[in-house]
């Protein structure tokens, strides 16, 4: 059972916040049920958004996955396009795996990005052609 709890409408920051209340027994199911209602309510609504943060937690023990990165944030994090992030993720050997999976995105640790940012040589420009 879904229930929506809150709304919040952030008109400077143009960002609309959903607080739902979800009885799922894993919180990744919660969070996929949670992106469908959302999803859905925004087309019925009309408003041409997209969904760019999922916040988790479990209400019995306070227990969050919070602050997940998608491959925007990565992006924002590495001075490089959604794309490139996307691409790196996928090509780069040294790229740390995703701590979850969230309506077939993955979502990745800060810390572990931030360690691969560390250590990431980036290359300007694109690879000579072999």
């Amino acid at each position: 059972m879904a229930r929506l709890r809150s709304v919040t409408c952030d008109k400077v920051m143009e960002t609309l916040t959903l607080e739902w209340e979800i009885e799922e027994l894993a919180l990744t199911d919660a969070a996929t049920e949670a992106v469908s209602q959302a999803e859905k309510m925004l087309t019925e609504a009309g408003l041409l958004a997209r969904i760019v943060d999922v916040r988790v937690g479990d209400l019995d023990t306070s227990t969050e996955i919070d602050d997940l990165l998608g491959y925007a944030e990565i992006a924002i994090v590495l001075g490089v396009s959604r794309q490139r992030a996307a691409q790196l993720a996928k090509k780069h050997k040294d790229f740390p795996g995703p701590v979850a999976t969230l309506a077939g995105r993955p979502l990745y640790s800060p810390a572990s990005i931030a360690r691969f940012a560390e250590r990431w040589e980036r290359k300007t420009g694109r690879p000579s052609a072999a």
